[in-house]
């Protein structure tokens, strides 16, 4: 992944876990696991934000140069740094 791909994805993901983004996703996920429809707030938000921030990733580097399977790759390893800072906001969102 190249220096300016890789700083566009971390602001992909600053953006995703802002508390104001992440409180709007754990109101909506609350209100469908009350409903019955979800089971984890938890791990729908965190999909939310893997759905969100690889879309946005995608459409930044509209003419990938890279197969989609070497992208992804690339943004998995990076998300997933970033996976325990998002659960902690969570966590702390939920007041848990």
């Amino acid at each position: 992944m190249e220096i300016k791909e890789r700083g566009a994805l971390e602001m992909i993901l600053d953006l995703a876990t802002k508390d104001t983004f992440l409180q709007a996703q754990i109101d909506k996920f609350t209100k469908l696991k009350n409903e019955g429809i979800i089971d984890s707030v938890k791990s729908a938000v965190i999909g939310s934000i893997y759905l969100y921030a690889f879309n946005s990733y995608i459409n930044i580097i509209s003419e990938p140069s890279e197969k989609i399977e070497k992208i992804e790759k690339d943004f998995d390893e990076a998300f997933l740094r970033r996976v325990p800072e998002i659960l902690s906001k969570i966590n702390m969102l939920l007041n848990l």
